[in-house]
């Protein structure tokens, strides 16, 4: 996920091809990638350490997947 943001960055969301311009095959990458990840942090139900830098901040709620 991190490499292709880089890649976005520096090449732009756009490419030119022979057949015109067309979304960067990153984007698609780096969406995968971000929804894989948010989809692993849900499943395995972990803990977070609350940041320092925001301490009234919290993320939006998720139902928990462990049993009651």
């Amino acid at each position: 996920m991190v490499q292709a943001r880089a890649v976005l960055a520096a090449e732009g969301l756009t490419v030119t091809t022979k057949h015109g311009t067309k979304k960067h095959p990153a984007a698609d990458i780096e969406r995968d990638s971000r929804i894989a990840f948010s989809r692993m942090v849900r499943e395995l139900d972990l803990d977070y350490e609350p940041q320092l830098d925001r301490p009234g901040w919290r993320p939006p709620p998720l139902r928990s997947n462990r049993r009651r």
